[in-house]
Formats: structure tokens, C-alpha cells, sequence
């Protein structure tokens, strides 16, 4: 009897703890490769993300490094309002000024992330909305 309860838990301990195996934290840094790599558990969620910060016309993205580009980097949203009316305008310049001062260094940012092709014409492999820096 000791041996057939021996044998069931070394056949479902294996099984157990891979059905209990890890899923991504969502509050700890991740490139923008892990990130991906995660994207559809991701989606939909406030995580952390390290990772270069590039402002520029039409090209406003979160890289592992300064040389990445298009499906290899995460749009950054850093104004997700309208833009009908003058005060529209003075807030989008305003939050661009602030995040344009981080552009070319490597940033930690928390934000909204969601799956997908995103930013201009969709180059980019999924979206931050919704930014706030954590760290510089």
C-alpha cells in the first residue's frame, strides 16, 4: 500500500507543480524583450518596464537598447487625450516637454500595457498608456 501511494505522488507532484508553475510578476522591471515575450499575459495590465526612452516625430517608443526599432520596441503613450481645443494642445506640449527631458536615456516607467500592433501606422509590437516615471 506504501508503494502504490509512493508511486501516485511521484506521478502527481510533477504535474501539480507545473500546473502551478510561476506566471510573470507584473510588479517587477522587465525589458521590453521579456515584456513581449509576455505580452498576452501582460495585456491589459500596470507593469513596470526598463528601457530607453526615444521622443520623436512619429516615433515616441520604449527599446532595450538605442539602436532598436518598430516591432522590437513598445509605443509610449505619454498623452492619451484629445486634442479639440486649446488647452487639448497646452497639455499635450506640457507632457511632452516633461517626458522629452528623459528621451535617450534609460528610464523605469509604469504604465498600462497592451498587446498588439501599436503607435504610428502600427510599428510597434504592443503600447504603454498611461506613463509615470519610477526611476531614471
Amino acid at each position: 500500500m506504501k508503494s502504490l501511494a509512493f508511486a501516485i505522488a511521484t506521478l502527481c507532484i510533477p504535474m501539480l507543480a507545473e500546473a502551478q508553475s510561476p506566471t510573470p510578476a507584473l510588479d517587477k522591471p522587465r525589458s521590453v524583450a521579456e515584456t513581449l515575450q509576455h505580452s498576452q499575459f501582460l495585456s491589459g495590465h500596470r507593469i513596470l518596464v526598463q528601457a530607453f526612452l526615444r521622443i520623436r516625430l512619429e516615433d515616441d517608443t520604449l527599446c532595450d537598447d538605442t539602436k532598436s526599432h518598430g516591432k522590437s520596441c513598445i509605443w509610449f503613450t505619454f498623452d492619451s487625450g484629445t486634442l479639440n481645443s486649446e488647452a487639448d494642445l497646452r497639455r499635450y506640449r506640457a507632457q511632452k516637454a516633461y517626458w522629452l527631458q528623459f528621451s535617450g536615456q534609460r528610464i523605469t516607467v509604469r504604465g498600462k500595457f497592451y498587446a498588439g500592433s501599436g503607435g504610428h501606422l502600427g510599428t510597434s509590437a504592443g503600447e504603454l498608456w498611461e506613463p509615470e516615471l519610477v526611476a531614471k
